[in-house]
């Protein structure tokens, strides 16, 4: 008698899935292929909804990509008896190209979201789960006008799931800056899209998108700022209600001075921006939870060319992002000559800095390439074709 029928005809059906629910995901895409029992089980929704959101079988980890959106590395950010245990790792299994060549928008319950350019005006979007090699192919929201070429996509665009109305919804925001951006979001549920109403935008001039966006009670934070003022832009997901409110920063810097900044979560779920110019200066403020999106406090200051143990008359620092867990992800580059002429010549450093702790010295996670983007991501069995549970 096989091991697999004497474990089905042993353990009751309770216990079977107890255990299952333990395995990782590159675990479970193999035990699918055991017996049809196995699969009918591991393939069931409520199987997955349930593993898909257990933190300890799914540790998040964040992808890091290059210029040319190949994955290079992943950090693992688990913390092991309240201790911070990063390790820099190549990615296995690597991704697919499907994943790779594209614009990153984001991922959500192990799928990641991207824009590729098919062709001279033919442009489309994925959404991927990479262990389980399933891709769902989504058009876009518009058509691009005989040459036109092919509409850029703003990194403030975003991805995710919002669980009261049980939807998986697209950001888009599409590059327009004079009069008004142009903004579309697309709904799982529905399967299409909605150009939004952006008459909030009375700005004028060159508009400057940061480089993200985040979701925090089911509402949208992304920022942008011209060359003299920062603005927040606040869109509820579920009301369908978009706000663009002006904030004040108190930078002593002009906005010349910045790399483009971030925004993130803290572990106390206050939404916040993090900024930094490309020598050492970092800069972080928190949004006040009991006030309106004006009121935004300075968390720290960080000079991180002194308090990195990382020194050089030419050392460079870029934000990458948030991660999971709070943290910063800066990249520290650096060269024997200025200026720069020979980017082989470059050492790069991958630098964590922690906002929740009252030490915000940089924590060295070792040489790295040279590093553009970043991308949470969780391993699942979520697939594209069925995503709502």
């Amino acid at each position: 008698m096989a091991v697999v029928d004497i474990i089905d005809g042993c353990l009751p059906q309770e216990l079977k899935i107890e255990i299952l629910l333990r395995l990782p995901v590159k675990s479970l895409v193999n035990f699918k292929l055991v017996c049809k029992s196995w699969n009918s089980l591991i393939s069931s929704p409520d199987f997955i909804k349930f593993h898909t959101h257990n933190s300890k079988n799914n540790p998040p980890i964040t992808l890091l990509y290059n210029y040319n959106l190949q994955v290079l590395n992943s950090v693992s950010l688990r913390k092991r008896d309240d201790n911070l245990n990063p390790t820099v790792l190549p990615v296995n299994p690597p991704l697919h190209d499907y994943v790779l060549k594209g614009h990153l928008i984001g991922s959500c319950d192990g799928l990641i979201c991207t824009y590729r350019h098919l062709g001279l005006e033919q442009t489309c979007i994925y959404i991927s789960n990479p262990l389980t090699k399933e891709t769902k192919e989504i058009s876009t929201p518009y058509h691009i006008p005989p040459g036109r070429g092919c509409l850029n996509i703003k990194s403030v665009s975003w991805f995710g799931f919002v669980p009261s109305i049980n939807d998986y919804m697209i950001w888009l925001v599409i590059d327009n800056p004079i009069p008004k951006p142009i903004v579309h979001v697309y709904s799982m549920r529905d399967d299409k899209w909605r150009k939004l109403d952006t008459s909030a935008f009375k700005i004028i001039g060159l508009m400057l998108w940061g480089t993200n966006a985040v979701v925090k009670n089911e509402t949208l934070y992304c920022w942008f700022g011209t060359f003299y003022k920062d603005f927040m832009v606040k869109y509820d997901l579920v009301q369908d209600i978009m706000e663009v409110v002006p904030i004040s920063l108190n930078d002593k810097q002009g906005l010349i001075w910045y790399n483009e900044p971030i925004i993130g979560i803290l572990q106390d779920s206050s939404v916040c921006i993090c900024k930094v110019d490309p020598f050492h200066m970092m800069d972080v403020w928190k949004l006040d939870q009991y006030s309106n999106s004006n009121s935004w406090n300075k968390l720290f200051s960080l000079n991180v060319a002194t308090s990195s143990p990382l020194r050089s008359r030419s050392r460079f620092y870029f934000l990458l992002g948030f991660t999971s867990s709070g943290g910063i992800l800066v990249r520290s580059s650096s060269s024997d000559c200025y200026p720069i002429v020979d980017l082989t010549k470059v050492t790069n450093e991958l630098l964590l800095i922690d906002p929740n702790q009252n030490s915000h010295s940089p924590m060295q996670l070792g040489r790295i390439e040279n590093v553009l983007y970043m991308l949470d991501y969780v391993e699942s069995l979520v697939s594209p074709f069925s995503l709502l549970f």
